[in-house]
C-alpha cells in the first residue's frame, strides 16, 4: 500500500506591486513541481472564502475545492 504523501501550504503572498505579472501562477507552478519532484502526491492549502482572486487563481492551477468551513461570531 503507497501512502499518499502531500504537503500544506499555510500562507502565501504576492506583495501588491509584484500582483498580476504572472508570479502567483509561476509560484504555484514551481510548487507543484517541486513537490512532485520530492515524492510528494498532493498540496493542501488555505483560502479565505471572500479571496476571489485567490481562489480563481488556484482554480486555474488544478486546485479543487475540498472543505467548507463555517465560523459565526457570538
Amino acid at each position: 500500500t503507497q501512502i499518499n504523501k502531500k504537503i500544506f501550504i499555510y500562507d502565501i503572498q504576492i506583495f501588491p506591486e509584484y500582483r498580476n505579472y504572472g508570479n502567483g501562477r509561476f509560484l504555484l507552478d514551481w510548487l507543484s513541481q517541486e513537490t512532485k519532484n520530492l515524492g510528494y502526491q498532493e498540496i493542501g492549502l488555505h483560502v479565505l472564502a471572500e479571496n476571489k482572486i485567490a481562489r480563481l487563481l488556484y482554480e486555474k492551477s488544478g486546485f479543487e475545492m475540498t472543505n467548507i468551513y463555517y465560523s459565526k461570531k457570538v
